[in-house]
């Protein structure tokens, strides 16, 4: 039951990150790696392997086809985990994991097929102990696994020290206790065929053997899993903060550049929440600076520099009523409450403390607008 939970869930992935996968080159390597983890996992589900036993025509055909589509996914990971780590190493990198797969799978492939197999089996581990090429095919691939995941725990590890943002932090950690995991299954498997290869009893038997190596392969999966899923949660999340922003400062973004449309970009918003709340930030600001001369000389007087949010969000609602009425704009020399944070270049401007000064000038804005209609009706 647990092996076929872990099969659909993998696919589940799959199929969840094929978009992403199709429209970013960065996340193919690791949709790959799913792919090819969700492939040697539906291998070990006894009917898939016998379907290819038969389709291929050949004893245990399913185990070597498993551990080939292992590779593809262990490469994989490396690929992405140094992309996400250290990508200045990747195109370095790149050459030596392709090499490495390649010949992994060379060596697998030559000793399987040296390996007389008279017999379909359900444990290729155990049915050819004494088959000194079978028990070479078994070592290759763990002592390959087991190095290829301690090279990618460490790189997450090391990164997820240095990652700036909390969500990306725990997604590399949870990628680098999976792949450790994985590299502690790839010990525990080599050093059972060590033993065999001694012909000598491992300390635990084949009971308690099984049970807890596939324990740690499965947990090692899920890790893995969830370490992949943190990052799209933590976009999720950007997008939603994004999205509240954009809501929020759209009736004041609406309001000036109803009277100063000449701020507003040609091209259209599209559906990137951060472009939009980008676009929406720097209309304001051009549209604030638009109207400050616009300002009446009375409130232009409170300011006193307009550092206060409140007084900023009257002198816009006024501003923006005189230009209605064809007022014309202060000479530019005169004192003007300061809407925009002048002195610093949009290059400069720290994105989310001004998002944070917008939407509380959006609120405010929104205050002045209710107080002055209840001021003109009364």
């Amino acid at each position: 039951m647990i092996k076929l939970t872990t099969v659909i869930l993998l696919w589940l992935v799959v199929l969840w990150r094929f978009p992403a996968a199709m429209r970013n080159p960065r996340q193919r390597a690791m949709w790959l790696a799913f792919l090819g983890l969700s492939a040697a996992a539906t291998t070990s589900v006894p009917a898939a392997g016998l379907f290819i036993d038969d389709m291929l025509g050949a004893h245990n055909a399913s185990v070597l086809v498993k551990h080939i589509v292992g590779i593809v996914a262990i490469a994989a990971v490396l690929e992405f985990v140094t992309a996400m780590s250290n990508p200045r190493f990747l195109e370095r990198s790149r050459p030596y994991n392709v090499a490495g797969a390649l010949a992994v799978a060379a060596v697998m492939t030559g000793l399987f097929i040296a390996t007389e197999q008279p017999t379909r089996v359900t444990n290729f581990y155990e049915a050819y102990r004494d088959s000194l090429p079978a028990l070479g095919y078994s070592l290759t691939f763990v002592i390959y696994l087991g190095a290829a995941m301690f090279f990618a725990s460490w790189m997450c590890l090391s990164a997820a020290r240095l990652a700036a943002r909390s969500w990306l932090r725990a997604g590399l950690r949870l990628l680098g206790i999976g792949t450790g995991l994985g590299m502690v299954y790839g010990l525990l498997r080599a050093a059972h065929l060590g033993y065999q290869m001694l012909d000598k009893d491992f300390p635990l038997g084949e009971a308690q053997f099984q049970p807890l190596a596939d324990a740690v392969q499965y947990l090692a999966i899920i890790l893995i899993i969830l370490g992949n899923a943190v990052a799209p949660v933590d976009v999720l999340c950007s997008a939603h903060q994004d999205w509240t922003a954009v809501r929020r400062l759209r009736p004041l973004w609406r309001d000036l550049t109803t009277v100063v449309p000449e701020v507003v970009l040609a091209a259209p918003l599209g559906r990137n929440p951060r472009i939009q709340l980008h676009r929406v930030v720097i209309e304001i600001r051009d549209a604030a600076s638009a109207l400050a001369p616009y300002i009446p000389d009375a409130l232009r007087q409170r300011g006193d520099g307009g550092g206060d949010t409140a007084i900023q969000a009257s002198g816009l609602h006024a501003a923006r009523h005189a230009k209605i009425r064809g007022h014309h704009p202060a000479d530019a020399a005169a004192d003007q409450i300061s809407i925009n944070e002048a002195a610093v270049d949009l290059d400069e401007l720290d994105f989310d403390a001004e998002v944070q000064r917008l939407t509380a000038l959006a609120d405010a804005y929104k205050t002045a607008g209710t107080a002055s209609s209840t001021r003109t009706s009364s």
